[in-house]
């Protein structure tokens, strides 16, 4: 389940990176300087967030482990989806 729950993240995290990238590459100057603004900013919440769930749930068992990587999952996903819609949105426009 631990294996499982990693290689979500690790999904979800890698099709972040993609889309962040492609969202990039399509914007001009200013917008892209935002956009690196707002991503900064959003993994200066995301570890944080991540901090905050490592110490709420330390606690031993391997569910445990399996609780924080949902979580930790929920937001990295959370991000994902939105910076699809972004995209989406400038695909339509562009």
């Amino acid at each position: 389940m631990v294996k499982c729950a990693m290689k979500e993240y690790q999904m979800w995290d890698e099709e972040l990176n993609r889309i962040y990238k492609n969202i990039i590459s399509r914007l001009g100057t200013e917008e892209k300087e935002l956009l690196k603004k707002s991503q900064r900013k959003w993994i200066e919440f995301r570890d944080a967030e991540f901090e905050f769930i490592d110490k709420l749930y330390n606690l031993p068992g391997l569910l445990n482990v399996v609780y924080r990587y949902g979580w930790k999952v929920e937001i990295v996903r959370e991000r994902t989806l939105r910076l699809e819609k972004y995209l989406n949105d400038i695909n339509r426009v562009k």
